[in-house]
């Protein structure tokens, strides 16, 4: 409370506000804040908790809503090896079921954040944790039809998905400001823990109990963790009903930004849902193996996900870290050609993971490093992550395309490239904010 009295900014409505939080309790505080109008983009953002009970249970629940919505996506892997050895169809057809529900999550990105905005940022979350797992469980009944599954393992779970997604992913920025990136990382690394135990958990009950009761199972635990965090996703600057700010394109810096991840989703999804088909046909693995590589990647990029966003608050600042992610990741893509074994793909596996994860645990920080972290941020989140949809849905088919027609090789030497461009396009856009080199941003 007293670093953030110091450091108030001089307005004197915001003054006044915060001198009367502190006479009273936490609680009355944040509800005194957010009253308030939110700060601009260009005004002082450093009154901030940077600690205390709601804060950190806001990480808490950020951190499950991302090991549910990711643990389901990244395990899509196994789910994808089995419909293909069952001959559900093709590569690139049963890669559709995985590309639908990726391209709802991002697609809906501007609704979900103005819909969070004027009703409420748990309300929707209540309503997606729902959606979602309906879509997952309904898919228990027709693991059989592809139009199906599509529909309901795809798009429903998608939907729901996209709804929990982005008042997740915006909200620690509110509560926090000098340990931001530690917090986004916190909270974004379920991603990669829930993709370790979706993966590892899928494959053990899909020999256990089969197809059907591993996707009800799935759905059943999904619910009840999204439940119970719901209460949690407490907001601490005001939300505001006004139209959504579309000038953020005409920011040079968000369009290099947004290709940068445009592109690097596009690669993502290579390694994501054919990794583990990689080291059947390559390296002669079996689907556990595979099933565990999958693991190998995901619990990397939960401690990618922390420690970048750790070295982003104390040493490199967010930009930075996320450019030297980039970079890794794609000299990884490249290292991919020579993996053989079950060592080398741990290797591979274990290096993207923590680096891919972390571009995307240090992208929400970087918005706010940009753009500010006001009410509107997931607004602008919403914006750059809708037009990612087109990776999402596009990379899998287009990637099992080029496997079926070119061969596996091709496929790697085209995650590389893509990984590349993005390197470059993350470059510019870190000197497009700030030309000199040395400068923590």
């Amino acid at each position: 409370m007293t670093a953030a009295s110091d450091d108030i900014d001089t307005s004197k409505h915001y003054l006044a506000a915060v001198t009367a939080a502190e006479r009273d309790s936490d609680v009355n505080m944040i509800s005194q804040e957010a009253q308030d109008p939110a700060p601009k983009a260009n005004e002082s953002t450093t009154a901030r908790i940077d600690g205390g009970f709601d804060a950190w249970m806001v990480v808490a629940a950020g951190f499950i809503a991302h090991f549910v919505i990711f643990g389901l996506v990244y395990s899509f892997g196994v789910f994808f090896a089995y419909y293909t050895k069952e001959g559900l169809g093709s590569s690139s057809s049963v890669a559709f079921i995985g590309s639908t529900g990726t391209v709802f999550i991002p697609g809906l990105g501007i609704l979900s954040g103005r819909l969070a905005q004027q009703y409420g940022f748990r309300r929707l979350i209540l309503i997606g944790s729902l959606l979602l797992s309906l879509g997952t469980f309904a898919a228990s009944f027709v693991p059989d039809s592809l139009p199906l599954l599509i529909c309901t393992q795809g798009a429903l779970f998608g939907i729901g998905a996209s709804l929990v997604y982005f008042p997740a992913l915006s909200l620690p920025s509110q509560w926090f400001s000098k340990h931001r990136g530690l917090a986004t990382g916190l909270a974004a690394s379920g991603a990669g823990l829930g993709g370790m135990v979706f993966s590892l958990a899928v494959d053990r009950l899909i020999t256990a109990v089969g197809i059907h009761w591993t996707l009800r199972v799935s759905a059943i635990v999904s619910c009840v963790l999204l439940l119970a965090a719901t209460p949690f996703f407490k907001t601490r600057i005001a939300t505001t009903k006004s139209k959504i700010d579309y000038s953020v394109v005409k920011d040079p810096r968000f369009m290099c930004l947004l290709l940068s991840c445009f592109l690097s989703n596009f690669a993502m999804f290579v390694c994501v849902d054919f990794l583990a088909v990689y080291a059947q046909e390559v390296a002669g693995l079996s689907l556990s193996n595979g099933a565990t590589l999958l693991a190998v990647y995901n619990t990397c990029s939960t401690v990618g996900r922390i420690f970048t966003g750790l070295a982003a608050d104390r040493w490199l600042g967010p930009t930075n870290a996320l450019v030297i992610s980039s970079w890794i990741t794609a000299i990884s893509n490249f290292a991919w050609l020579r993996c053989t074994d079950f060592a080398s793909l741990c290797i591979f596996a274990g290096v993207t993971g923590f680096f891919g994860g972390a571009f995307w645990g240090l992208l929400p920080v970087v918005v706010a490093e940009l753009f500010g972290a006001d009410g509107k941020m997931v607004s602008i989140v919403g914006i750059l992550y809708t037009v990612l949809a087109g990776g999402n849905f596009g990379s899998p088919p287009l990637t099992g395309w080029i496997k079926e027609h070119w061969g596996l090789w091709w496929m790697v030497v085209y995650a590389g490239c893509l990984a590349c461009l993005s390197g470059v396009a993350a470059t510019l856009a870190r000197f497009l904010h700030s030309r000199v080199l040395l400068k923590k941003v």
